[in-house]
Parts: C-alpha cells; structure tokens; sequence
C-alpha cells in the first residue's frame, strides 16, 4: 500500500493518503504520520468517506496546512 500511494500525485503537490476503518493513516507522505498512525478521521473527507458518502469538497490539509480539495 505504501509504494503504491508514493505513486500516487496530482500536480507538485497533492498526494494519497490511505486510511483504515478508523481512519487511522495507513500510508501518506508523512512518514511521521504513518509510523504514528495518526488519526485522520476528523479531516473532513475522511469523515465523509467513512459515512459513506462520495464527491468533492474543498477542506483543511493538515499534512499540508492550507486549503485543499478532495475527492
């Protein structure tokens, strides 16, 4: 999983980030964050993936601290 989200980009800087059920990170480009396993769950895209729900929206990147969209 994690070779394969280090392949993953969109433009210079956005970036996969892999989460489980809990939404606990998996694989990201923080490696920090992956040998933490930091939890995501609150961002808003993870919490809206993990309701089931599916889209695009626009939301705060802690990994990257500014304004990012999802989808």
């Amino acid at each position: 999983i994690r070779d394969m989200q280090q392949k993953v980009l969109f433009g210079q800087h956005g970036h996969a980030a892999n989460v489980d059920h809990n939404g606990r990170v998996l694989a990201q480009p923080k490696a920090s964050w992956v040998k933490t396993r930091n939890q995501l769950a609150t961002v808003a895209p993870v919490k809206a993936m993990l309701e089931g729900k599916t889209g695009v929206m626009r939301f705060w990147s802690p990994a990257r601290q500014t304004e990012r969209i999802a989808g």
